[in-house]
């Protein structure tokens, strides 16, 4: 899978999100509209990366760092959790 196709892919996603508000960290879970998880992120001070999981439609693979960051606003807005 190619980073583009990934945009497109994860643009068509509903986001769940969860977000640490201590460190500031941020958890996404990109879902299908059969709510299957299609790729996860995690987007730290640190570090990025998104991993595609869903045998079903891609083979596992991964970005890290900016290519990563580019992938983070995309798909359709849904739950965003908080914790402390």
């Amino acid at each position: 899978m190619t980073l583009e196709e990934a945009r497109v892919l994860l643009a068509s996603c509903t986001c769940e999100r969860l977000v640490d508000r201590t460190f500031g960290d941020e958890e996404i879970y990109w879902m299908s509209p059969d709510h299957e998880e299609i790729a996860s992120g995690y987007f730290g001070r640190d570090s990025s990366s998104v991993t595609f999981r869903c045998s079903s439609l891609v083979d596992e693979c991964s970005w890290e760092g900016e290519e990563a960051r580019s992938l983070r606003g995309l798909g359709k807005a849904g739950t965003i959790e908080y914790n402390h």
